[in-house]
Protein backbone atom coordinates (compact mmCIF):
# COMPACT_ATOMS: atom_id res chain seq x y z
CA UNK A 1 0.00 0.00 0.00
CA UNK A 2 2.74 2.42 0.97
CA UNK A 3 4.80 1.70 -2.57
CA UNK A 4 1.39 2.62 -4.16
CA UNK A 5 0.82 5.71 -2.73
CA UNK A 6 4.58 6.80 -2.90
CA UNK A 7 4.08 5.69 -6.94
CA UNK A 8 1.04 8.07 -7.24
CA UNK A 9 2.71 10.69 -5.44
CA UNK A 10 5.98 10.54 -7.29
CA UNK A 11 3.90 10.23 -11.14
CA UNK A 12 1.45 12.73 -9.78
CA UNK A 13 4.96 15.45 -9.26
CA UNK A 14 6.64 14.67 -12.42
CA UNK A 15 3.27 15.41 -14.19
CA UNK A 16 3.33 18.59 -13.28
CA UNK A 17 6.68 19.25 -13.31
CA UNK A 18 6.21 18.60 -16.89
CA UNK A 19 3.70 21.47 -17.40
CA UNK A 20 4.72 23.95 -19.54
CA UNK A 21 5.76 27.32 -17.90
CA UNK A 22 4.33 30.18 -19.82
CA UNK A 23 6.04 32.82 -17.52
CA UNK A 24 8.76 34.41 -19.35
CA UNK A 25 12.51 33.44 -18.19
CA UNK A 26 14.31 36.11 -15.46
CA UNK A 27 16.50 37.18 -18.54
CA UNK A 28 13.88 38.37 -20.62
CA UNK A 29 11.77 40.61 -18.52
CA UNK A 30 12.46 43.90 -18.89
CA UNK A 31 14.16 46.31 -16.76
CA UNK A 32 12.66 49.47 -16.01
CA UNK A 33 15.06 52.23 -15.89
CA UNK A 34 14.83 56.22 -15.25
CA UNK A 35 15.91 58.19 -17.73
CA UNK A 36 18.37 61.24 -16.95
CA UNK A 37 18.27 63.79 -19.87
CA UNK A 38 21.08 66.69 -19.93
CA UNK A 39 19.46 69.85 -21.89
CA UNK A 40 23.68 70.15 -22.51
CA UNK A 41 26.81 68.06 -20.80
CA UNK A 42 29.20 70.56 -22.47
CA UNK A 43 29.65 74.15 -21.34
CA UNK A 44 32.01 76.75 -22.90
CA UNK A 45 32.68 79.35 -20.90
CA UNK A 46 35.26 80.73 -24.00
CA UNK A 47 37.80 83.61 -22.84
CA UNK A 48 38.11 84.36 -19.03
CA UNK A 49 40.77 85.99 -16.68
CA UNK A 50 43.27 84.04 -14.79
CA UNK A 51 41.95 83.51 -11.00
CA UNK A 52 38.16 83.41 -12.15
CA UNK A 53 35.76 81.43 -10.47
CA UNK A 54 33.85 79.82 -13.21
CA UNK A 55 30.07 78.55 -12.14
CA UNK A 56 28.30 75.86 -14.50
CA UNK A 57 25.50 74.47 -14.89
CA UNK A 58 24.28 71.28 -16.07
CA UNK A 59 20.52 70.77 -16.17
CA UNK A 60 18.90 67.73 -16.75
CA UNK A 61 15.36 65.95 -16.46
CA UNK A 62 13.73 62.91 -15.46
CA UNK A 63 11.53 62.13 -17.82
CA UNK A 64 10.32 58.44 -16.90
CA UNK A 65 8.04 56.89 -15.02
CA UNK A 66 10.73 55.96 -12.22
CA UNK A 67 12.85 57.61 -9.43
CA UNK A 68 16.49 58.48 -10.64
CA UNK A 69 18.81 58.52 -7.90
CA UNK A 70 22.05 59.85 -8.27
CA UNK A 71 24.99 58.05 -6.84
CA UNK A 72 27.98 60.04 -6.89
CA UNK A 73 29.81 63.34 -8.97
CA UNK A 74 33.48 62.92 -9.55
CA UNK A 75 35.41 66.13 -11.10
CA UNK A 76 38.66 64.74 -11.92
CA UNK A 77 40.27 67.69 -11.06
CA UNK A 78 40.96 69.20 -7.11
CA UNK A 79 40.34 72.71 -8.79
CA UNK A 80 36.88 72.08 -9.41
CA UNK A 81 34.14 71.26 -7.35
CA UNK A 82 30.56 70.51 -7.22
CA UNK A 83 26.71 70.82 -5.69
CA UNK A 84 23.87 68.99 -6.58
CA UNK A 85 20.23 70.05 -6.55
CA UNK A 86 18.86 66.64 -5.11
CA UNK A 87 20.44 62.84 -4.71
CA UNK A 88 16.91 62.00 -5.48
CA UNK A 89 14.47 63.16 -8.72
CA UNK A 90 11.26 62.34 -8.77
CA UNK A 91 9.54 61.18 -12.07
CA UNK A 92 9.19 64.74 -14.30
CA UNK A 93 11.02 66.38 -11.78
CA UNK A 94 14.24 68.56 -13.11
CA UNK A 95 17.72 68.86 -11.15
CA UNK A 96 20.84 70.94 -11.54
CA UNK A 97 24.52 69.46 -11.23
CA UNK A 98 26.98 72.59 -10.74
CA UNK A 99 30.66 72.50 -11.77
CA UNK A 100 32.75 75.36 -10.11
CA UNK A 101 36.25 75.83 -11.78
CA UNK A 102 38.93 78.10 -9.86
CA UNK A 103 40.80 79.00 -12.42
CA UNK A 104 43.87 80.17 -10.31
CA UNK A 105 47.22 79.04 -11.55
CA UNK A 106 45.77 77.68 -15.29
CA UNK A 107 46.89 79.15 -18.78
CA UNK A 108 45.45 78.62 -21.86
CA UNK A 109 43.00 75.55 -23.04
CA UNK A 110 41.45 74.30 -20.37
CA UNK A 111 38.91 70.89 -20.32
CA UNK A 112 37.44 70.33 -17.38
CA UNK A 113 35.69 66.64 -17.16
CA UNK A 114 32.95 64.90 -14.25
CA UNK A 115 31.79 61.55 -13.95
CA UNK A 116 28.14 61.75 -12.76
CA UNK A 117 27.03 57.81 -11.46
CA UNK A 118 23.22 57.21 -11.82
CA UNK A 119 20.77 54.27 -11.52
CA UNK A 120 19.78 54.84 -15.38
CA UNK A 121 20.77 52.20 -18.21
CA UNK A 122 23.13 54.61 -18.87
CA UNK A 123 25.58 54.21 -15.30
CA UNK A 124 27.65 57.06 -16.53
CA UNK A 125 27.39 60.56 -17.60
CA UNK A 126 30.15 62.88 -18.81
CA UNK A 127 30.08 66.76 -17.88
CA UNK A 128 32.31 68.97 -19.78
CA UNK A 129 33.59 72.89 -18.68
CA UNK A 130 35.96 74.09 -21.14
CA UNK A 131 37.50 77.78 -20.55
CA UNK A 132 40.81 80.11 -22.22
CA UNK A 133 42.20 81.23 -19.31
CA UNK A 134 43.91 84.49 -20.42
Amino acid sequence: MKSIILSILFVTCLIFSCKENKERPVEYIKKNYPEMIFESKIVDMGKVKEGAILSADYKFSNSSKDTLRIKYVNPECSCTSYSLSSKVILPGEKGVINLKLDTKDKAEKNIIHAVVCTNTKTKFYKLTLKAFVE
